[in-house]
Order: C-alpha cells, then sequence, then structure tokens
C-alpha cells in the first residue's frame, strides 16, 4: 500500500507518528509543515517539508507517488493536509483523519462554518464522547468510528513512576492570548497570563514564593514570551526536559485546559486545571475529559494549591481512555480495501 501523510499542529503530529512505526511494510511518503516537522524530526522520520512545496510541485509529487490511502492529523485553517485531501477526495483516494483532541469540531473540518468541506472518508476519534458531541454538531455517524487516540498509547506505555520533587509546580503554558487576538473575542474569559499572574498571587499570599515554578512553553509559543517573569521572579524557570521526564520530576502539573492535563492525569500525576468563569455545564464536560481538580474562582485556587504544599492533595484520575488505538487503526488501514 501507498499512503501518504500529512500533519501540521503538535496535535496531529503526535497522533500519527505512533502508526508510522507501525506501516514499515508499506510505503510511506510524509508530507509536514509547521510544529509537526519538530516532532517528525525528534522521532528521525523522513519528510517533505509542506512550506518550502508550491501547489504545483505537491500535485506533481502525489501524481508521481500514486497513494490509495491518505493518512492525516487534524488542524484548523488552511493546513497542508487540506490541500492533500482535495488532490485524494477528486481521484477517488481513501482518506482517515485521526483526531487528537476534544475541541473545534466543525472548524477541523469545515473552510466556512458548518460546510464540512474537509471532511474524509473516516474520522478516528478519542472516545465516545467526541463521537457523540460531533454527532450533535451535524456530522454523519457513519464517517466517525471510536478508536482511541495513537499518542496516548504512545505516552502511557512504559511511563512507569519516579520521585517527584514535592514543592514544584509545572506551568503549562498554551497561545489563548494569540487566539483571542486572532479571533478578535476573548474567547475563554482568561488566557495564559491572567491564569499565571493568579498563580503567582496565589503562591504570594500563601508567603511561598520559594516554591520552584516551571514554564512549559507551547510550541506555537515564542522563546521570550515569559522573559518578563523571569526577570521578576527568581523561582521561575523555562522547563527544558521531554514532556515525560518533565510530568515525573514535577509533583504538580496545573494549566487551563491543554491535552498535556489530560496525559498528565492519565499517568497518575497531581493535576489542577484552572479555568476562571466555567460555566456549571462546561465544568461538567471538562471534568470527564482533563481531571477532577477544576478550579473555576481565584478565590479556591489558593485551597488547593495550599493542600498541595501541604502534601494533602491526592490525585484521582478521571479520564477515559480507549485502549488499543494503535492497533485500532491499523486494522481499519490494512483490513478494508
Amino acid at each position: 500500500m501507498r499512503v501518504v501523510v500529512s500533519a501540521s499542529d503538535p496535535g496531529a503530529a503526535n497522533a500519527v507518528f505512533p502508526l508510522i512505526r507501525k506501516l514499515k511494510k508499506h510505503t510511506l511518503l510524509n508530507i509536514i509543515e509547521g510544529p509537526a516537522k519538530k516532532i517528525f524530526c525528534s522521532w528521525d522520520i523522513d519528510f517533505k517539508d509542506a512550506d518550502k512545496i508550491s501547489q504545483a510541485e505537491l500535485e506533481r509529487m502525489l501524481t508521481k507517488f500514486k497513494p490509495n490511502l491518505f493518512l492525516a492529523g487534524t488542524s484548523v485553517g488552511p493546513t497542508i493536509d487540506k490541500k492533500v485531501l482535495y488532490y485524494c477526495k477528486k481521484r477517488k483516494i481513501r482518506s482517515i483523519y485521526i483526531l487528537d483532541y476534544w475541541s473545534n469540531y466543525v472548524q477541523r473540518f469545515s473552510n466556512n462554518p458548518g460546510d464540512f468541506k474537509f471532511l474524509p472518508d473516516l474520522i478516528c476519534v478519542m472516545d465516545d464522547l467526541a463521537k457523540k458531541e460531533m454527532v450533535k454538531l451535524g456530522f454523519n455517524p457513519k464517517v466517525i468510528c471510536v478508536t482511541g487516540n495513537p499518542y496516548f498509547e504512545y505516552f502511557t506505555t512504559g511511563f512507569g513512576t519516579s520521585g517527584n520533587e514535592h514543592d514544584s509546580i509545572l506551568f503549562i503554558s498554551q497561545p489563548l492570548s494569540r487566539v483571542n487576538k486572532t479571533h478578535k473575542l476573548n474567547m475563554f474569559g482568561f488566557d495564559e497570563f491572567s491564569v499565571f499572574d493568579d498563580l503567582l498571587a496565589v503562591l504570594s499570599g500563601l508567603k511561598k514564593q520559594d516554591v520552584k515554578l516551571s514554564l512549559r512553553l507551547h510550541p506555537k509559543d515564542y522563546p521570550s514570551k515569559y522573559n518578563s517573569y523571569l526577570k521578576k521572579h527568581g523561582n521561575v524557570k523555562i522547563d527544558r526536559l521531554d514532556l515525560k521526564n518533565s510530568l515525573k520530576k514535577h509533583g504538580l502539573v496545573f494549566g487551563m485546559n491543554s491535552i498535556v492535563l489530560y496525559l498528565a492525569n492519565l499517568v497518575g500525576r497531581n493535576v489542577v486545571s484552572y479555568q476562571p468563569g466555567l460555566s456549571k455545564n462546561e465544568l461538567i464536560r471538562e471534568k470527564s475529559i482533563l481531571c477532577d481538580k477544576i478550579v473555576t474562582a481565584k478565590s479556591d485556587l489558593a485551597g488547593e494549591i495550599k493542600r498541595y504544599l501541604e502534601g494533602n492533595f491526592k490525585a484521582k484520575s478521571t479520564v477515559n481512555y480507549i485502549k488499543g488505538p494503535i492497533k485500532n487503526i491499523i486494522n481499519l488501514i490494512e483490513n478494508e480495501k
């Protein structure tokens, strides 16, 4: 089988790379762009740099390769996978997408809101909740298959346990301020800076300014994003470990609604999600996805941080995880002609 693989965002790359290692008996053409390139490089996976390929070159490359399957991770916006999908749909080449998170369902597969212009033959999703929410938004249930996310299987395999620094907190950054600016509205009611400011204020109020606080940058963050904080607070450092070792090292993982919180919960770490202003219905949904400890008001945040620092915080994994996603998707690829 001749398989074209494509990804643009980090989540998309993470969803597909565990499959590439299982598709060695097939001929692959990986066409990758943006932040996904760094992930493919880290795994020493060969790829064509889509950021340097024109539309004409892309079509010539695909025509020469003669694919009979297109496999991709999802992204929002005019990403490379949509150009490849357009080529494949015109030629009736089978297409499979892998969803990596419970958000932006319609936007990932549409040009204009709800037009589903970029709908593949099959969408592999993380769990029944994702399928239920997508069907409610107008997706045809026949194109959705609950397989699990391959990255979740990769991440949990051989994670193990190790000692962590009890007085350390890992802050998971997200580019929410950029999203708010791009869409010219406050989509979340908070961003990474306001949330980090609240955490610093809570630690100051608890007289715990000496707590080791590590900032983990998002792949889309620029390196100097938090320089003003680094200069002002001597206990704040940039975390440069790989994600697995970073989660093992730190006693508490703190953030907003990043997939990293889900992964940390999945492997039994202490996790707090802080999303000020979250509604009751949104809170119930987020608890079923991210973690049990979701704080929606600054007044409650101090209590959770204090419990952690005093050793009274107990991790409680509440997340769902579909077993065997890599095998599930490989079977879909190889057993359907």
